[in-house]
């Protein structure tokens, strides 16, 4: 059976294990595998002694880490927070083909400005008679770059090792447009013709490509670096801090080697001219933690992420709506990454639709059309805001109708009005009554809307 480009299945699977022994041990391989380290909580084999440091001192002193990848993470993979509207026409058997979808495109996110890209499959259990959807990262991804177009991959190469109860067996998938390989430590167990007439993965990234398959902008890269300037920094500090509170014993004029065990009924020897006492580093703790703070504060803002997502010591209280106009930054990377990826769903579902329909026996008609909308962050109010929407409905310059529609651009005035009129019943029954003004203004919009009708 042909492989890709006129070459046989033998010459494939010479070029596939050349590709893999090439990247075993690849930058991107290791950078991937420490950053989900992090992310984990897997952290303290990466903290490093200092240059002069014995081996023996730093294995006895205590590794102190704090996982800042994770929560910042959190705060800014918010795209699939609320589930998205997907309208898909045509197919009457579309949601089954996306089950699950949307907790996959949740990790999706996370996973994607952790390492900067993921390969998303959707894959048929023939077991239970349902899609599920498999999440590679580029530790576990290689690729033959297309010769047209060097953002493309002609060949996709999926590793990854499974315990068998005897050892960790190597399983490799690889697929082409017209072929599929399946691979155990290294021999082949299994070829078919790929039946979905191109690899089924969609790749989601961070930043598109410019160059090269490989051009990926990890957010996890530098949110890394940070954490281990953290973590050195907090190491350091655990051990200045015992030393502050401890003191560290000086014996003068003792024996060269002469190391006693102190505690409360040890005795010590001295000399008639020695002395024994314990000093401290007077070591300024609190600009110690000034500078873990500017870390942290670097990181965030690099990334626009308010002061307030993380502090190590809360030195100055902040107002709520302060806190709430420094969102206003995460709201601008929410639309953005809703444009990028907008398009990368399309092509999942697309994919989605055509594995479904090849297992379960269902047609795919030619022409489908696929919609999403992502539901809209809440705009951050601001205390300018606030105060000139209060002057406008003082003076009679605007009313609540314009205020929703102002927030909410894709309401119209019909909807606008819907929703007032529910909420003003609501705190008519439960709260308070309903002002003449209201209820004259309300009146002479429904006389406009039906004489428009």
């Amino acid at each position: 059976m042909d492989g890709f480009g006129g070459m046989t299945t033998d010459d494939l699977m010479k070029l596939v294990a050349r590709v893999l022994r090439e990247n075993t041990y690849s930058a991107r391989k290791y950078e991937t595998d420490k950053i989900l380290d992090f992310y984990y909580f897997v952290q303290e084999k990466y903290i490093q002694k200092n240059p002069d440091e014995s081996e023996e001192h730093f294995q006895k002193r205590q590794k102190v880490w704090f996982n800042i990848v994770l929560p910042i993470v959190d705060v800014l993979a918010r795209l699939y927070r609320k589930p998205a509207v997907r309208t898909i026409e045509g197919v009457s058997w579309a949601q089954n083909a996306i089950e699950g979808l949307q907790r996959t495109l949740q990790n999706v996110d996370e996973f994607t400005l952790l390492t900067g890209l993921v390969g998303v499959r959707p894959y048929w259990d023939e077991k239970r008679k349902r899609m599920r959807y498999f999440i590679y990262t580029p530790d576990m991804i290689d690729v033959v770059i297309s010769p047209e177009d060097p953002t493309e991959p002609e060949v996709v190469i999926l590793s990854w090792g499974v315990d068998d109860g005897e050892r960790i067996r190597s399983i490799t998938h690889v697929w082409t447009d017209e072929l599929f390989l399946k691979l155990v430590d290294g021999k082949k167990t299994e070829e078919t013709e790929n039946p979905y007439r191109r690899i089924p993965l969609v790749f989601f990234r961070n930043k598109d490509p410019l160059y090269h398959f490989w051009d990926i902008l990890p957010i996890g890269r530098g949110l890394v670096k940070a954490n281990e300037i953290l973590n050195k920094a907090f190491t350091e500090l655990d051990w200045t801090v015992l030393l502050e509170t401890h003191g560290q014993l000086v014996l003068k004029g003792a024996p060269q080697g002469y190391r006693p065990l102190v505690g409360p009924d040890t005795y010590l020897s001295v000399p008639a001219d020695g002395d024994a006492k314990y000093i401290n580093p007077n070591a300024d703790i609190e600009k110690a933690l000034e500078y873990v703070n500017s870390i942290v504060d670097a990181t965030l803002m690099s990334l626009r992420i308010p002061e307030s997502t993380i502090r190590i010591t809360s030195s100055t209280a902040k107002s709520g709506i302060a806190i709430i106009a420094e969102q206003s930054s995460l709201a601008e990377w929410h639309e953005k990454r809703a444009v990028q990826f907008q398009s990368y769903e399309e092509e999942l579902i697309e994919l989605s639709l055509r594995v479904y329909a090849t297992h379960s026996g269902k047609t795919l008609p030619e022409n489908v059309s696929i919609r999403i909308d992502y539901p809209q962050p809440e705009k951050p109010i601001t205390k300018d805001e606030i105060l000139d929407w209060q002057f406008r409905f003082a003076n009679y310059l605007a009313t609540p109708i314009d205020f929703l529609r102002a927030k909410n651009p894709e309401l119209t005035e019909e909807e606008a009005i819907e929703i007032y009129e529910k909420n003003k019943a609501w705190f008519k029954e439960n709260i308070e009554t309903v002002t003449p003004a209201e209820e004259a203004f309300l009146k002479v919009k429904a006389q406009e809307i039906q004489g428009n009708q």
